[in-house]
């Protein structure tokens, strides 16, 4: 995140399978959509209890190797909210048993 200053806007930023990845996911969002001029699609786990148990395990394997990485379940609504604030509007949604993927496009004046 430290970078998002230098770096440029694009016509689509695609975020898979990243904000799982981190424990503050608002400013990920918040600095990576604002580079998107057009489109901003976006793959995280699905906040439901057994994803949760799920990576919960995970972690704890992680600790018992040795591994500092961590996964995180963030909530779904915050998610989209924080897209919709920047001027996005969700133009597909899918889910799976474990993911999560929007497709957002911008909204534009009328």
């Amino acid at each position: 995140m430290s970078l998002a200053p230098e770096l440029g806007s694009a016509e689509l930023v695609m975020l898979d399978r990243v904000v799982c990845c981190y424990p503050e996911f608002e400013p990920l969002i918040s600095l990576s959509v604002q580079k998107a001029e057009r489109y901003y699609v976006l793959s995280f786990p699905h906040d439901r209890w057994y994803v949760r148990a799920h990576t919960w395990w995970e972690n704890q394997q992680r600790l018992r190797a040795g591994n500092a990485f961590r996964t995180f379940v963030h909530p779904v609504a915050r998610i989209e909210a924080l897209v919709r604030a920047a001027g996005f509007q969700v133009l597909r949604s899918r889910r799976t048993l474990v993911w999560a993927v929007l497709v957002c496009g911008r909204r534009y004046a009328a």
